[in-house]
Protein backbone atom coordinates (compact mmCIF):
# COMPACT_ATOMS: atom_id res chain seq x y z
CA UNK A 1 0.00 0.00 0.00
CA UNK A 2 2.72 2.23 0.81
CA UNK A 3 4.77 1.73 -2.14
CA UNK A 4 1.36 1.86 -4.53
CA UNK A 5 1.02 5.63 -2.87
CA UNK A 6 4.95 6.17 -3.65
CA UNK A 7 4.44 5.56 -7.05
CA UNK A 8 0.58 7.71 -7.85
CA UNK A 9 2.54 10.50 -6.90
CA UNK A 10 5.97 10.12 -8.04
CA UNK A 11 5.60 7.60 -10.87
CA UNK A 12 8.21 5.81 -12.76
CA UNK A 13 8.22 6.09 -16.54
CA UNK A 14 6.79 3.32 -19.05
CA UNK A 15 8.21 1.05 -21.30
CA UNK A 16 7.04 3.67 -23.63
CA UNK A 17 8.52 6.31 -21.60
CA UNK A 18 11.76 4.29 -21.67
CA UNK A 19 12.36 4.75 -25.30
CA UNK A 20 11.15 7.76 -25.86
CA UNK A 21 14.39 8.62 -22.99
CA UNK A 22 16.70 6.77 -25.44
CA UNK A 23 15.72 8.90 -28.46
CA UNK A 24 15.88 11.97 -26.91
CA UNK A 25 19.21 11.25 -25.73
CA UNK A 26 20.21 10.40 -29.50
CA UNK A 27 18.37 13.53 -30.73
CA UNK A 28 20.21 15.98 -28.25
CA UNK A 29 23.69 14.70 -28.82
CA UNK A 30 23.04 15.26 -32.26
CA UNK A 31 22.51 18.94 -30.82
CA UNK A 32 25.39 19.04 -29.29
CA UNK A 33 24.29 19.48 -25.41
CA UNK A 34 26.46 20.04 -22.92
CA UNK A 35 24.88 20.43 -19.96
CA UNK A 36 21.48 18.06 -18.26
CA UNK A 37 19.13 19.85 -15.60
CA UNK A 38 16.46 17.96 -14.22
CA UNK A 39 13.29 18.05 -12.22
CA UNK A 40 13.94 16.21 -9.13
CA UNK A 41 10.93 13.54 -10.00
CA UNK A 42 11.31 9.94 -10.71
CA UNK A 43 10.27 9.92 -13.89
CA UNK A 44 12.36 12.90 -15.34
CA UNK A 45 15.28 11.48 -13.50
CA UNK A 46 15.06 8.82 -15.40
CA UNK A 47 14.65 10.33 -18.76
CA UNK A 48 17.58 12.30 -17.52
CA UNK A 49 19.79 9.21 -16.62
CA UNK A 50 19.32 7.63 -20.25
CA UNK A 51 20.29 10.94 -22.08
CA UNK A 52 23.21 11.14 -19.75
CA UNK A 53 24.21 7.99 -20.50
CA UNK A 54 24.14 8.75 -24.42
CA UNK A 55 25.78 12.28 -24.10
CA UNK A 56 28.56 11.62 -21.27
CA UNK A 57 26.87 13.84 -18.76
CA UNK A 58 25.90 14.07 -15.00
CA UNK A 59 22.97 15.29 -13.90
CA UNK A 60 22.47 18.47 -12.61
CA UNK A 61 19.29 18.15 -10.37
CA UNK A 62 17.23 21.26 -9.78
CA UNK A 63 14.23 21.67 -7.57
CA UNK A 64 12.92 24.79 -9.27
CA UNK A 65 11.68 23.50 -12.29
CA UNK A 66 9.98 20.32 -10.09
CA UNK A 67 6.22 19.11 -10.94
CA UNK A 68 3.29 21.79 -9.79
CA UNK A 69 1.40 21.12 -7.43
CA UNK A 70 4.34 19.75 -5.57
CA UNK A 71 4.11 18.04 -2.19
CA UNK A 72 7.89 17.86 -1.15
CA UNK A 73 7.27 15.13 1.44
CA UNK A 74 6.44 12.74 -1.67
CA UNK A 75 10.26 13.33 -3.15
CA UNK A 76 13.18 11.55 -1.93
CA UNK A 77 16.55 13.73 -2.02
CA UNK A 78 19.07 13.09 -4.51
CA UNK A 79 21.16 10.95 -2.25
CA UNK A 80 18.28 8.33 -2.05
CA UNK A 81 17.85 9.00 -5.73
CA UNK A 82 21.63 8.06 -6.43
CA UNK A 83 21.52 4.02 -5.67
CA UNK A 84 18.84 4.05 -8.95
CA UNK A 85 19.99 7.29 -10.83
CA UNK A 86 24.17 6.77 -11.14
CA UNK A 87 24.30 9.99 -12.92
CA UNK A 88 23.19 12.47 -10.35
CA UNK A 89 25.75 15.52 -9.56
CA UNK A 90 25.75 15.24 -6.14
CA UNK A 91 28.12 17.83 -5.54
CA UNK A 92 26.15 20.24 -7.30
CA UNK A 93 24.62 23.11 -5.35
CA UNK A 94 21.31 24.20 -6.51
CA UNK A 95 20.86 27.99 -8.19
CA UNK A 96 16.77 27.46 -8.11
CA UNK A 97 14.12 27.40 -4.92
CA UNK A 98 11.73 24.64 -5.08
CA UNK A 99 7.93 25.85 -4.71
CA UNK A 100 6.36 26.53 -1.65
CA UNK A 101 2.52 26.85 -1.24
CA UNK A 102 1.46 26.49 -4.74
CA UNK A 103 -2.17 24.78 -5.54
CA UNK A 104 -2.56 25.15 -9.08
CA UNK A 105 -0.75 25.41 -13.09
CA UNK A 106 -1.11 29.35 -12.84
CA UNK A 107 0.55 29.54 -9.49
CA UNK A 108 3.45 28.58 -11.33
CA UNK A 109 4.54 31.28 -12.94
CA UNK A 110 6.54 33.52 -10.60
CA UNK A 111 8.42 30.45 -9.47
CA UNK A 112 8.87 29.29 -13.29
CA UNK A 113 10.76 32.98 -13.74
CA UNK A 114 13.01 32.60 -11.18
CA UNK A 115 13.87 28.87 -12.14
CA UNK A 116 14.59 30.48 -15.86
CA UNK A 117 16.90 32.70 -14.23
CA UNK A 118 18.76 31.33 -12.33
CA UNK A 119 19.37 28.44 -15.24
CA UNK A 120 20.61 31.22 -17.50
CA UNK A 121 22.30 32.80 -14.77
CA UNK A 122 24.46 30.00 -14.54
CA UNK A 123 25.52 29.25 -18.22
CA UNK A 124 28.92 29.92 -19.66
CA UNK A 125 29.96 30.93 -22.33
CA UNK A 126 29.40 27.99 -24.96
CA UNK A 127 26.65 25.69 -23.36
CA UNK A 128 24.20 23.86 -24.43
CA UNK A 129 21.87 23.45 -21.81
CA UNK A 130 18.87 20.36 -21.47
CA UNK A 131 16.41 20.95 -19.48
CA UNK A 132 14.31 17.82 -18.46
CA UNK A 133 11.19 19.19 -16.91
CA UNK A 134 7.04 19.16 -17.27
CA UNK A 135 4.73 20.28 -19.24
CA UNK A 136 3.56 24.03 -17.41
CA UNK A 137 6.83 24.55 -15.90
CA UNK A 138 8.67 23.78 -19.73
CA UNK A 139 6.24 26.22 -21.40
CA UNK A 140 6.35 28.74 -18.29
CA UNK A 141 10.01 28.95 -18.19
CA UNK A 142 10.07 29.66 -22.07
CA UNK A 143 7.61 32.17 -21.86
CA UNK A 144 9.17 34.19 -19.72
CA UNK A 145 12.45 33.83 -21.23
CA UNK A 146 11.06 34.67 -25.06
CA UNK A 147 9.39 37.52 -23.19
CA UNK A 148 12.11 38.89 -21.13
CA UNK A 149 10.54 38.67 -18.12
CA UNK A 150 11.97 38.56 -14.81
CA UNK A 151 10.49 39.25 -11.72
CA UNK A 152 12.42 42.22 -10.77
CA UNK A 153 11.55 44.13 -14.10
CA UNK A 154 7.46 43.17 -14.51
CA UNK A 155 5.45 45.69 -15.30
CA UNK A 156 2.36 45.72 -17.02
CA UNK A 157 3.65 46.14 -20.69
CA UNK A 158 5.77 42.60 -19.84
CA UNK A 159 3.19 40.80 -18.09
CA UNK A 160 1.03 41.28 -21.31
CA UNK A 161 3.70 40.30 -23.20
CA UNK A 162 3.86 37.07 -21.20
CA UNK A 163 -0.20 36.57 -21.08
CA UNK A 164 0.21 36.53 -25.03
CA UNK A 165 3.28 34.45 -25.43
CA UNK A 166 1.50 31.63 -22.80
CA UNK A 167 -1.72 31.63 -25.43
CA UNK A 168 0.78 31.36 -28.65
CA UNK A 169 3.06 29.08 -27.08
CA UNK A 170 2.46 25.79 -28.59
CA UNK A 171 1.07 22.70 -26.36
CA UNK A 172 3.82 20.40 -25.12
CA UNK A 173 3.63 17.02 -26.10
CA UNK A 174 5.43 14.07 -24.73
CA UNK A 175 9.22 13.74 -24.76
CA UNK A 176 8.35 17.26 -26.66
CA UNK A 177 11.35 19.45 -27.31
CA UNK A 178 10.91 23.21 -27.41
CA UNK A 179 14.18 25.11 -28.29
CA UNK A 180 15.74 28.80 -26.75
CA UNK A 181 18.56 30.66 -28.13
CA UNK A 182 20.08 33.31 -27.28
CA UNK A 183 20.57 36.14 -29.90
CA UNK A 184 23.85 37.91 -28.91
CA UNK A 185 23.34 41.22 -30.83
CA UNK A 186 19.76 41.80 -28.97
CA UNK A 187 20.35 40.23 -25.86
CA UNK A 188 17.54 38.38 -25.93
CA UNK A 189 16.24 34.82 -25.76
CA UNK A 190 14.50 33.75 -28.91
CA UNK A 191 12.01 30.95 -29.92
CA UNK A 192 10.21 29.57 -32.55
CA UNK A 193 7.66 28.37 -29.22
CA UNK A 194 7.10 25.44 -30.87
CA UNK A 195 7.03 21.67 -29.61
CA UNK A 196 9.09 19.15 -31.30
CA UNK A 197 8.80 15.41 -30.84
CA UNK A 198 9.80 14.57 -34.67
CA UNK A 199 12.73 11.88 -33.25
CA UNK A 200 10.50 9.74 -31.37
CA UNK A 201 9.59 6.72 -33.24
CA UNK A 202 5.98 6.26 -31.84
CA UNK A 203 4.28 9.10 -30.38
CA UNK A 204 1.62 8.03 -27.93
CA UNK A 205 -1.07 9.16 -29.64
CA UNK A 206 -3.49 8.58 -26.68
CA UNK A 207 -1.92 11.07 -24.52
CA UNK A 208 -3.47 15.25 -25.52
CA UNK A 209 -1.04 17.59 -25.43
CA UNK A 210 -0.89 19.69 -22.14
CA UNK A 211 -1.73 23.54 -22.75
CA UNK A 212 -2.79 25.60 -19.35
CA UNK A 213 -6.49 25.55 -18.92
CA UNK A 214 -6.55 28.86 -17.46
CA UNK A 215 -7.97 31.95 -19.62
CA UNK A 216 -5.58 34.21 -20.33
CA UNK A 217 -8.01 36.86 -22.14
CA UNK A 218 -8.90 37.52 -18.66
CA UNK A 219 -8.98 41.47 -18.03
CA UNK A 220 -7.81 40.97 -14.50
CA UNK A 221 -4.36 39.33 -15.86
CA UNK A 222 -2.28 42.11 -14.18
CA UNK A 223 -4.05 41.85 -11.01
CA UNK A 224 -3.89 38.05 -10.61
CA UNK A 225 -0.12 38.64 -11.86
CA UNK A 226 0.52 41.04 -8.88
CA UNK A 227 -1.96 38.80 -6.93
CA UNK A 228 0.46 35.59 -7.54
CA UNK A 229 3.91 36.94 -6.95
CA UNK A 230 2.41 38.65 -3.78
CA UNK A 231 1.82 35.38 -2.45
CA UNK A 232 5.09 34.10 -3.83
CA UNK A 233 7.02 36.56 -2.22
CA UNK A 234 5.53 35.90 1.67
CA UNK A 235 5.90 32.31 0.81
CA UNK A 236 9.42 31.79 0.02
CA UNK A 237 12.74 33.92 0.86
CA UNK A 238 15.11 32.88 -1.66
CA UNK A 239 18.34 32.06 -0.87
CA UNK A 240 21.65 33.58 -2.08
CA UNK A 241 22.43 31.49 -5.53
CA UNK A 242 25.42 29.27 -4.55
CA UNK A 243 27.99 28.71 -7.47
CA UNK A 244 26.81 25.80 -9.17
CA UNK A 245 29.38 22.79 -10.08
CA UNK A 246 29.23 21.13 -13.85
CA UNK A 247 30.81 17.60 -12.51
CA UNK A 248 31.69 16.01 -9.81
CA UNK A 249 35.28 17.19 -10.02
CA UNK A 250 34.63 21.12 -11.42
CA UNK A 251 36.50 22.35 -13.90
CA UNK A 252 38.20 25.51 -12.29
CA UNK A 253 38.36 27.14 -15.85
CA UNK A 254 34.93 27.17 -15.42
CA UNK A 255 34.11 29.08 -13.14
CA UNK A 256 32.87 32.60 -13.73
CA UNK A 257 32.09 35.91 -11.43
CA UNK A 258 28.32 36.63 -10.36
CA UNK A 259 28.01 38.05 -13.88
CA UNK A 260 24.53 37.54 -14.59
CA UNK A 261 24.65 36.23 -18.47
CA UNK A 262 21.33 37.02 -19.54
CA UNK A 263 21.58 40.16 -19.23
CA UNK A 264 25.80 41.04 -19.97
CA UNK A 265 26.56 38.65 -22.41
CA UNK A 266 29.01 40.81 -25.11
CA UNK A 267 31.19 38.72 -27.17
CA UNK A 268 29.32 37.17 -30.91
CA UNK A 269 31.32 33.70 -30.61
CA UNK A 270 29.50 33.05 -27.29
CA UNK A 271 26.30 30.28 -28.36
CA UNK A 272 24.24 29.60 -25.47
CA UNK A 273 20.86 27.05 -26.47
CA UNK A 274 18.71 25.88 -24.13
CA UNK A 275 16.35 22.91 -24.28
CA UNK A 276 13.22 22.37 -22.51
CA UNK A 277 11.99 18.54 -22.24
Amino acid sequence: GERRREFSADPPLSSCGVQQAMELGSFLKKEGINRLVSSPYLRTLQTSQYVAWKNGLYIEVEPGVCETPHNPANIPGVEDRFGCIPSIDLAHRSWTSGPDAESDELECLPRSIDAAQGIVSSMRDGDNVAVITHASIAMAVVASLASDCRRNNMDQDRAQGLRRTLERIEAASPCGVYKLEFDVQRKLWTSDLKCYNFFLSQPISSTKPWRFSIDFSMHSWWDKWEELAYKYACARVRPSRLRPSGSRSPDPSRQSSETTRSNEIRSNEIRLQTFMV
